[in-house]
């Protein structure tokens, strides 16, 4: 009977149930749950052992430390074989299970020697297990609404494997080598040992976690630049496509002014009215904001959008047309697939103002919004179905305003989505 009670006190149970937890989004292989069947003979097994050779300080301390080390190998071949994962996914899921399972054991160690000086008894086999699971309940209830979640999106693919191989290796040490053998008494020096354990779980995790964090910015930060890149091939070719359309409209003038001599006003004016549209007679200063602005009016005037604009181009001279480009496209790009979902046409209405003032260029882009706006990290979250690929236009619009030192907030104001930019400058 002890060694039933065992399993829900020993190392193996706890450290695998963590491993399932952090491995929750890992793609699982065929058979999944007859796989992860696997660690109830594996926990009596251990559970045999451990009881056979009696308590963890009958041992050499030495063995013990090597037994978890031992132990902790064994549980990530079982957990490569119930999920499909990389090394790099493996390592991070072994440590942070081992980080909360260890939470969880000093929990549960020193709870039951708090409850047996306070009482004077010693807790029976059971009572030590249902004390167990109570607090593996809590503590892994906080890991996975904490800390899971946080691993739905990410691609541990990425991280840095030599400082996570650091942390985690730095972590044992602390934990399994560092470590006094301490008496089965509630004292002061156990409750700092208890405080040094917690700290070093709560170290682990933070360090482990903000790896993770850099790996997702760095990747982010990968993909912006080739959108850069690639919205710098686009605005050449449209550069290019709006120079022959201005060229065509030249010519077509003239040929217009022919027509006009045969009588035939009507459709003389007909023509007019179809070439006024390609011709590109806004002038802002800036040659790249001309580009975007023509691009966006030929879209708003094909689909009945009403784009007013006011515009100091001149003011952007010290930004690169890659970046001006970027910056404008995607604000303006943003605005125009808003309004287009909406049916009344009155509503359909985008204002784009660049101004600069006081030593500060501010760019206003103004759209009506039916719907609430929701804000994660200072951002919209986008509405697309496929999140994964979508939401990097307001993030390429903060990182190119951040690299010339500006801010940019937005906010909503009587079914107004408004976008403000603000960014230093020398007058």
């Amino acid at each position: 009977m002890e060694v039933l009670f065992r399993i829900f006190t020993d190392f193996p149970l706890g450290i695998m149930l963590a491993e399932l937890l952090f491995s929750y989004y890992y793609p699982k292989r065929s058979h999944f749950f007859l796989r992860v069947c696997l660690l109830i003979p594996f926990c009596i097994i251990y559970a045999v052992i451990a009881n056979g050779a009696g308590s963890d300080s009958s041992g050499s301390l030495l063995l013990d430390r090597l037994l978890i080390i031992t132990v902790m190998a064994l549980t990530a071949l079982w957990l490569y074989f119930c999920r499909i994962c990389s090394l790099n996914e493996l390592l991070f899921c072994i440590i942070a299970a081992y980080a909360v399972q260890n939470i969880h054991h000093n929990l549960s160690v020193n709870g039951r020697i708090l409850i047996e000086t306070l009482s004077g008894i010693s807790l029976a086999p059971w009572m030590d297990a249902v004390l167990s699971v109570l607090l593996m309940v809590l503590v892994y209830s906080a890991a996975a609404f904490l800390l899971v979640p946080r691993l739905s999106d990410a691609d541990i693919s990425h991280v840095d494997r030599p400082r996570m191989l650091i942390n985690g290796l730095f972590f044992l040490l602390m934990t399994v080598f560092f470590v006094p053998d301490l008496p089965e008494t509630f004292s002061e020096t156990r409750v700092l040992n208890f405080l040094y354990y917690l700290a070093a779980d709560g170290l682990a995790l933070f360090v482990l976690f903000g790896l993770l964090k850099e790996s997702r910015q760095s990747k982010e930060l990968m993909i912006l630049e080739q959108l850069l890149h690639a919205e710098d091939r686009q605005r050449k070719t449209t550069k290019e496509t709006i120079d022959i359309i201005n060229m065509k409209c030249h010519d077509l003038k003239h040929q217009i002014s022919l027509l006009r001599q045969g009588g035939n006003d009507e459709f003389v004016k007909e023509i007019e009215n179809a070439v006024q549209i390609y011709d590109s007679s806004l002038k802002t200063g800036n040659e790249t904001l001309d580009i975007i602005l023509m691009e966006k009016l030929l879209h708003c005037e094909k689909h009945e959008i009403e784009l007013t604009c006011i515009a100091d181009g001149e003011k952007l001279n010290f930004m690169s047309s890659s970046d001006i480009y970027s910056l404008f496209g995607n604000a303006l790009d943003n605005a125009i697939d808003s309004v287009s979902k909406e049916e009344d046409p009155e509503k359909r209405v985008i204002s784009f103002q660049i101004s600069a003032r006081d030593h500060l260029l501010k760019m206003r882009v103004e759209n009506y919004l039916e719907k609430e706006l929701v804000l994660k990290d200072g951002l919209p979250v986008t509405t697309k179905d496929d999140k994964k690929y979508h939401g990097f236009g307001m993030m390429s619009i903060r990182h190119i305003v951040r690299k010339y030192g500006g801010e940019m907030s937005v906010s909503t104001d009587h079914h107004a989505f408004v976008l403000t930019i603000l960014i230093p400058i020398e007058v």
